[in-house]
Formats: C-alpha cells, structure tokens, sequence
C-alpha cells in the first residue's frame, strides 16, 4: 500500500467510529443499572464515549481534509442539510412535548441523536444524486 492510499483509507475512522458506538451503548448499559455506586467511576464510564467520538471527529477531519472539491461540496450540503434537519426534528419534538407533555416526556436526548447519523447519510445520498 503506497502513502496517498494510506492516508486517504478511512480504517481508522471507522475503527474509532465501531468503538464509539460499542462504548456508548456499553456505557449506556452500564449506567442504567445500580451496578456501579462510585460517582467518579460512573463518571469515567460516561466519559469514555466521548472521548472516542472526539477522537473519531479528529480521525474524520483528517480524511475530509484530503478531498478533491467535488468531494467537499457533497460533504458540505450533507452537513447543512443534516444539520437543518436535525434543528427541525428537535424543534418538532420540543413543540410536541408542548402539546402533550405526557405522551412525549419519555423521549430522551439519548434516543434522538442517534437519528443524526441517518439524516446525514440521507444528505450524502441526496448530494451524490444531484452531481451524479
């Protein structure tokens, strides 16, 4: 494998990614049951999550950072349009816990994000198509 392979190879993204979301819902897992009563520990096991997603931002800045232009556009309008749509979901559950408190005051920031994700892949998908 020659260098510009190796530097354009999302493994380690990815890899990072993969533990990201194992750690996350470990931690999840973890935290919801009164196994643990140490504060401290709880609180290393909370943090761990994050400490790979910031990882994993810095491993995918690196590789967004060695796109050709064509690459950088559809990246850009997957972030914009990601990023509106989750301002409207989120605005859209908040008015909803407005209009019924009592149907919607179950749902939790930990449920929502993880639809960020999808929304994103939606605006890849839809920026592709138009440059296709």
């Amino acid at each position: 494998m020659n260098t510009q392979t190796r530097r354009n190879n999302p493994g380690v993204a990815v890899f990072l990614g993969t533990l990201w979301f194992i750690a996350y819902f470990g931690a999840r897992a973890l935290l919801e049951r009164p196994l643990i009563s140490s504060l401290a520990v709880r609180y290393l096991i909370a943090m761990l999550p994050v400490v790979l997603a910031g990882l994993t931002i810095l491993a995918v800045a690196r590789l967004v950072r060695r796109l050709d232009e064509m690459q950088l556009r559809i990246q850009v309008i997957a972030l914009s349009t990601g990023f509106l749509l989750t301002a409207l979901l989120l605005m859209a559950l908040a008015l909803a816990q407005y209009a019924e408190p009592s149907r919607f005051a179950t749902i939790r920031l930990t449920e929502v994000w993880v639809a960020i994700p999808a929304i994103y892949f939606i605006g890849v998908a839809t920026a592709r198509r138009r440059f296709e």
